[in-house]
């Protein structure tokens, strides 16, 4: 359970040792989400572990079959063009006093309002960034994206789950988020300004090191502090924290007036911190239809270019089997023959599609095709 957070000089250990502990807690859902990652999303598995990973790695080298990511895709887009159309209203305000909302002021305010906002929103990258928010809940089962207002832009961020570290309060709902974060130098000091940064980072900028990352965490939680009657953020019902990690040293402190990561979980089990998406659920059946993939490709390949049967020292030299090769056979000796082993392509080929398809339902796919129908 989450408790509140006093920020002061004699407080970063105490948020660091949290830190730690939300991580360690992580550490057993990470293999889960790295093995639906790696059907599912495999640019993005990898980072489940490891935040802070080299770019343009090949993922894919022992994957087979495609249905997973295809499904996990095809759902992504359902829900955000069902639920979030562009271009579409698709939510509107309303009073919470019903005898408001019969008030013909009231209906103008608030129908001024909902357009404004949802202007707004167009303009924003709100589509991009929920488009992989929701991608990160099927896939990963949990997806968060941030919201702040940055001069006149709202500017919202999808943020991956290798980075994001949760605490619960006693209803079981997240309020405090714990979010990893690596900084070049140059880019710290174009975050906080360099004269708010760290010892250690100012070192590096002076020797012109700009491109040396060091590791910073922000910590939004509730505030002990919090007083309604007060202006200052640091009054605010939420705390917000940055801290280099290496030098123990906070960078920036504020508040909001409500949690500015928005966490999203497909499902949840019981006494589960992190979510479970259609990938976790049907694990089984997309890592056995990636294998069932891989034998019919082996098979296939004995079908199209099967083992010869050759006698001993009936031909001459190494058989060419390549197109317009030759091979020589001895007088008298047989022709060589292929291998037949048997084996039914198309019968596997149909139990694969029975396969991919239990696998497409399991993300929703058919509940899609219907509202496209």
């Amino acid at each position: 359970m989450a408790e509140n957070v006093r920020v002061g000089k004699t407080d970063v250990d105490k948020i660091l040792r949290r830190y730690d502990d939300a991580k360690s807690r992580r550490t057993k859902y990470n293999s889960l989400m790295e093995e639906a990652g790696f059907y599912a999303w495999p640019n993005a598995q990898d980072m489940v572990r490891n935040a802070n990973q080299t770019e343009g790695l090949l993922r894919t080298t022992e994957l087979y079959d495609s249905t997973a990511l295809m499904a996990a895709y095809r759902m992504t887009s359902g829900i955000f063009t069902y639920l979030m159309p562009v271009g579409a209203k698709w939510f509107e305000f309303v009073a919470q006093l019903h005898n408001l909302n019969q008030n013909p002021e009231m209906q103008e305010w608030l129908s001024t309002a909902t357009a404004l906002v949802h202007k707004e929103i167009w303009r924003s990258n709100f589509q991009r960034e929920m488009f992989i928010t929701i991608r990160s809940m099927i896939v990963f089962g949990t997806g968060v994206i941030s919201v702040e207002k940055v001069g006149d832009e709202i500017v919202f961020k999808s943020h991956h789950i290798g980075f994001m570290f949760f605490d619960n309060n006693s209803r079981g709902e997240i309020d405090t988020v714990y979010r990893q974060i690596f900084y070049t130098a140059r880019q710290a000091a174009q975050e906080f300004g360099e004269e708010n940064l760290s010892s250690s980072v100012k070192k590096a900028l002076a020797a012109g090191n700009h491109e040396e990352k060091s590791e910073y965490v922000h910590c939004v939680a509730p505030n002990a502090d919090f007083d309604s009657s007060k202006f200052s953020s640091t009054s605010k019902r939420v705390k917000s924290v940055y801290i280099n990690i290496e030098d123990k040293t906070i960078i920036k402190r504020g508040g909001f007036d409500e949690l500015p990561y928005f966490v999203a979980r497909f499902s949840l089990a019981p006494q589960e911190i992190m979510g479970r998406g259609p990938a976790i659920e049907y694990l089984p059946e997309i890592k056995m239809l990636n294998r069932m993939k891989r034998t019919f490709i082996e098979a296939a390949e004995k079908v199209v270019n099967p083992a010869l049967m050759v006698e001993d020292d009936g031909v001459i030299g190494q058989p060419v089997t390549s197109a317009g090769g030759m091979i020589y056979i001895r007088a008298g000796a047989q022709f060589p023959q292929a291998l037949d082993t048997g084996t039914s392509v198309a019968l596997n080929a149909e139990v694969i599609r029975d396969q991919q398809q239990v696998v497409k339902d399991g993300f929703f796919n058919s509940l899609f095709r219907t509202f496209e129908g």
